[in-house]
């Protein structure tokens, strides 16, 4: 697949961590792999089918997640940033050959990376499907299915949000905005923008994955020594949801209608 088709490159959910063990032992019992990265450093990348996340532990606040977007060419990237009239987080750093980093903001505050490596900017225009290593996106062998990551974001300006992203790239895939829930998908990462009306308890960003077999993941989950905040159940829409929290109280849930079952 081309550049145009992911625009800005493949998306790392990076999540700060107060330990990097603790964290790593948690994403492997639900599903994940480490691909990259140097415990003894404080990172770690995980990766399950598509999915890949950044762990760090000293490298940033407790806390805070940051969408890091990997591999598209910097210096175009940031031409039509500036073009758009988009204020940068953090201006620019190129090499003028495509590699390089900034930082951005959306108007509810939540941080975009915009970070590609020499390397990563060719596999990238080779159509390599995930920043690290050469896997296409399937399950390594023994490897559990745990459904495609959607980023949910609850924001308070949800018609800025949205307006702010689809100029950005990310064209709307679902667009409920009468309803309080946009979802934004170039094909490679999706966001779900929802209106803090939606928000309850749960905090600024969650991780939800879905088109998993519910009862099937909450049941391993369970066999592996995690606790969840509540078991497989029907949720009111129809869907079926469990949900649990990492050691740093990052919310993973876990939810399925019956038309996106993977399998």
């Amino acid at each position: 697949m081309g550049n145009d088709l992911k625009p800005l490159g493949w998306l790392h959910y990076c999540l700060n961590v107060a330990d990097i063990e603790r964290s790593c032992d948690f994403y492997e019992k639900l599903g994940f792999l480490q691909v990259d990265g140097e415990r003894s450093q404080g990172w770690a990348i995980m990766q399950n089918a598509g999915t890949e996340l950044a762990l760090y532990c000293g490298h940033g606040v407790e806390g805070e997640t940051t969408l890091n977007f990997r591999g598209a060419n910097i210096d175009e990237l940031a031409a039509k940033v500036r073009e758009l009239g988009i204020a940068f987080h953090t201006e620019p750093k190129t090499n003028g050959q495509g590699s390089g980093s900034f930082m951005l903001e959306d108007p509810a505050g939540n941080r975009l990376f915009m970070d590609t490596a020499p390397d990563e900017l060719e596999r990238f225009l080779a159509g390599n499907r995930l920043a690290v290593g050469e896997s296409d996106g399937s399950l390594a062998e023994g490897q559990p299915l745990i459904g495609r990551l959607s980023v949910c974001i609850f924001v308070a300006n949800l018609a800025d949000c949205v307006a702010w992203y689809k100029q950005l790239g990310l064209p709307a895939t679902l667009d409920m905005q009468q309803y309080g829930f946009v979802v934004l998908s170039d094909g490679w990462c999706k966001l779900a923008l929802m209106s803090t009306d939606h928000q309850g308890s749960w905090p600024k960003q969650i991780m939800n994955f879905r088109g998993g077999d519910i009862e099937a993941i909450a049941a391993r989950l369970k066999a592996a020594g995690l606790e969840l905040d509540y078991d497989a159940k029907l949720e009111s829409d129809g869907s079926w949801g469990t949900e649990l929290k990492d050691p740093d109280g990052y919310v993973i849930y876990f939810n399925t209608a019956p038309d996106e079952r993977m399998y």
